[in-house]
Order: structure tokens, then C-alpha cells, then sequence
């Protein structure tokens, strides 16, 4: 049983293949079970053509012919499968409309702007996942100790002084260069390890660093998405009230394909 109210709609696909990899679908994973062959389609398209709807490729082309427009604004998602759907709106005769990229903005606080600035991130290293992004905040804010610098200082100057022991050995003896290379690279990772130390050993910055990741991962890259992927105006309506709304439109520049910030 279905329930007490009947289905009014039911969708059979005729065929999961697709090679648009469209990074918001996962139907061309999907394992293939049975397909109606090309006759088969043809015959049900003959015989009941009002069962049949578009689909992804055909579905710009009819909504094109229903609802004509000079453009298309749409996502990086959306541009990327439209951008191969050019010579399907040859064969089926129709005009393509201007696809346009969508005004992407980023929405930000001087709160959020300073701490993203002590840090020196970029947007690429907030869309880490959080343990990284954490882990290079501390790696980051141990460098501003005094250990870290006498570590800054010497540390070069030590893989340098292997360096040059491995130029002169190699001269000589090809065994012992290749050993000198070896004491090298176990240097360099203990002076790795040493920095992470480092970068522990003060408990209540590491506290602190770890919220401040939080924020920044919370703020920029919530459930690891872009912010306006996942948060929508109301988000921030309710803090900054409907004058919110004319200070993004004022500030936009629909020409900039990039995201851009809004300070709040």
C-alpha cells in the first residue's frame, strides 16, 4: 500500500547514464539494472508521447522553446553542464540564451575580517577540513613564540650545514652522500615535529586558535559548503534587520565574477 492518497506522478528513467559528472548528482554511479533499448523508446514515444517529460540535456531546450530568454544566469554547477549543451540546441533548432554567472558575494563582520587577517589565511585553507585548517592556525601562531623563533633561526641553518656535508661527501664517496641525505631528511622531520611541540605547548593558545578556527570554518565553509550554499539571507536578517537588503544591492558589482565581500 501507498498510503491513502494514490500517486498522481510516478518517474521511470529510462536510462542512468549520463556523462556530465555534475558534481551536485551521483546518478551516473548508480549500478546499471535494466534499460528499455532505442526501439522500445521510440515505440512508447510513439504511442504516448504525453508520459514523456525533459530531463537535464532536453530540459533547457523546451524550457527554451516554452519560455524564451536572452540569458541564463546560473551557478559555477549549472554553467559547467550548459557550457556542453550547444550543439544539442542546434539539432533541435532552437537559440541558445547568453549564459551569465550568477553575482556571487560573501557576507563578512570586522570580527571575522580580523581574525582571518591574524592568521593569514585564504579562502582555500578555510575550506580545509577542520583539523587542518586548525592545524595550520597553530603551526601559524607558534611562530610569534620564543622558541619557535630560536627554532626559525637555527633550523635553516642546520638542514644548510647537511646540505653542504652531502656536496662534499659526494665527491668522494657516493655511500656516505647518500647517508648524509638520509640524516638530512630525518633532521628536517624532527625539526617538524619539534615545531608542532611548539605550537602544543601552550595550552590556552591552542584554545584559543581551535575556536578561532571554528569561527572561521563555521563563518566561510559551514558543513564544509561555500557560505552561500548554505546560508540564506534570513540567516543574517535577523541580526542586521531588513536594511541588510539595499546595502548588498548597493554594493554588488554584476560584472565580477568573483565572490565578493559585503562588510556587514
Amino acid at each position: 500500500r501507498l498510503g491513502s492518497t494514490r500517486p498522481f506522478k510516478i518517474t521511470l528513467a529510462l536510462t542512468d547514464r549520463c556523462d556530465c559528472r555534475c558534481t551536485g548528482c551521483f546518478i551516473w554511479k548508480r549500478p546499471k539494472g535494466r534499460e528499455m533499448t532505442p526501439d522500445e523508446m521510440r515505440a512508447c514515444l510513439d504511442a504516448e508521447p504525453e508520459r514523456f517529460s525533459p530531463n537535464v540535456v532536453l530540459r533547457p531546450v523546451v524550457q527554451q522553446r516554452l519560455f524564451p530568454c536572452i540569458a541564463y544566469v546560473g551557478g559555477p554547477g549549472e554553467i559547467a553542464y550548459w557550457a556542453q549543451f550547444g550543439e544539442v540546441f542546434k539539432v533541435m533548432g532552437e537559440t541558445m540564451p547568453v549564459v551569465f554567472p550568477r553575482t556571487r558575494i560573501q557576507l563578512i563582520t570586522s570580527k571575522i575580517a580580523k581574525i582571518r587577517s591574524k592568521y593569514d589565511v585564504d579562502e582555500a585553507a578555510i575550506a580545509q577540513p577542520i583539523q587542518a585548517l586548525t592545524k595550520q592556525m597553530l603551526l601559524q601562531a607558534s611562530t610569534e613564540s620564543p622558541a619557535a623563533k630560536v627554532l626559525g633561526e637555527r633550523g635553516p641553518a642546520l638542514l644548510d650545514s647537511v646540505d653542504a656535508l652531502q656536496v662534499e661527501l659526494a665527491k668522494n664517496d657516493a655511500t656516505a652522500a647518500d647517508q648524509a641525505k638520509t640524516l638530512r631528511n630525518n633532521i628536517e622531520r624532527g625539526i617538524e615535529s619539534i615545531a608542532h611541540t611548539i605550537s602544543n605547548s601552550d595550552k590556552q593558545r591552542t584554545e584559543t586558535v581551535t575556536h578561532h578556527a571554528e569561527r572561521l570554518h563555521a563563518w566561510f565553509a559551514p558543513k564544509g559548503k561555500p557560505q552561500d550554499r548554505v546560508y540564506t539571507i534570513f540567516t543574517f536578517l535577523f541580526e542586521y534587520g531588513w536594511d541588510l537588503v539595499p546595502r548588498i544591492t548597493d554594493n554588488i558589482d554584476e560584472m565580477n565574477f568573483e565572490v565578493q565581500e559585503i562588510d556587514l
